[in-house]
């Protein structure tokens, strides 16, 4: 890993929100409740405008689909939800800049999480999750939540998962429950990701856990690993997330560190797999050639 560029003057507020667009090559960040959007390619990431209709927005959610079109040409389509107080903004992208996509949709409570499959919503609330459908403007309930909700995106057939406390609910692009019971972690995840056959979640004092991530073995015969982090940094860990095209790399952060989780040979898993009898998970890993248990490298802000 090596630093390319770096921009100590980006915001003059923290950046509570980042993300970037790069088919288009430019960044999106959330900085004084205020939309902000940079060139990514040049030398501290000028700015190049704000969304001016975004003022007071705690969080904002990205969503890029790609179509082909009749010439055999990849077209990308940008639609952006912004959370402001009780109420959601949309907008798509078109000249390098944002314009709106509909009108506002309100809600019973301010926005924590929104995550955006298809054309839903799936957004939590401070004591409940809930699904909006953008085309109909409706707001569903789905369950209630009486701790920090989270909701993540995985890779299979656009699913989610949706966690309320120690348990984690995966359903589809339709909220409808692809599990006859919830998968049980060992604590509360406070982050959460997929890669490749296992779910990846962030526990107190900076524990990894790792489970299986099909949909029988997860319940029936879930493969457990877990990895306490706290004597090797100074600062717990807050998130965990991928790394962008990389699969078999994920990216974790606390304050001042960042800690990359690495698969190991795939050899070297299959073994493991067959030592803990988990051999029908062997073959799936033997068959995608996917590498997992976890090599951990450290960089930290010192360095």
């Amino acid at each position: 890993m090596h630093l390319l560029r770096s921009a100590k003057q980006f915001s003059r507020k923290p950046i509570v929100q980042m993300d970037a667009i790069l088919e288009y090559r430019v960044l999106v960040s959330l900085s004084d409740q205020l939309i902000s959007i940079h060139n990514l390619d040049k030398i501290s990431f000028p700015f190049l405008s704000s969304l001016a209709k975004s003022k007071g927005a705690s969080y904002f959610s990205l969503d890029v689909s790609k179509q082909q079109t009749l010439s055999g040409q990849i077209q990308s389509t940008i639609r952006l939800c912004v959370a402001v107080k009780h109420n959601l903004l949309f907008f798509y992208w078109k000249n390098n800049e944002f314009f709106e996509l509909r009108p506002t949709i309100k809600l019973p409570d301010m926005a924590r999480v929104v995550i955006w499959i298809a054309n839903r919503l799936f957004v939590g609330l401070r004591n409940q999750y809930i699904q909006v459908d953008i085309d109909k403007g409706t707001v569903t309930k789905m369950f209630p939540v009486t701790s920090e909700p989270l909701i993540v995106p995985l890779l299979a057939e656009r699913n989610l998962a949706i966690c309320r406390e120690d348990k984690t609910y995966i359903f589809d692009y339709e909220a409808r429950p692809l599990l006859n019971c919830a998968i049980t972690w060992t604590d509360q995840p406070l982050s959460m990701t997929d890669d490749l056959l296992f779910l990846i979640a962030v526990e107190a004092n900076s524990t990894i856990e790792v489970l299986t991530n099909t949909l029988r073995d997860v319940i029936n015969d879930p493969f457990l690993q877990k990895s306490d982090l706290s004597s090797q940094l100074t600062r717990p860990i807050k998130a965990i997330g991928k790394w962008r095209n990389r699969p078999g790399q994920l990216v974790l952060h606390s304050e001042n560190d960042i800690v990359m989780m690495k698969i190991v040979p795939n050899e070297q898993q299959i073994r493991i797999l067959q030592n803990a009898r988990h051999f029908e998970l062997a073959i799936k890993v033997s068959f995608i050639h996917c590498n997992f248990l976890i090599k951990i490298d450290f960089f930290s802000q010192d360095d």
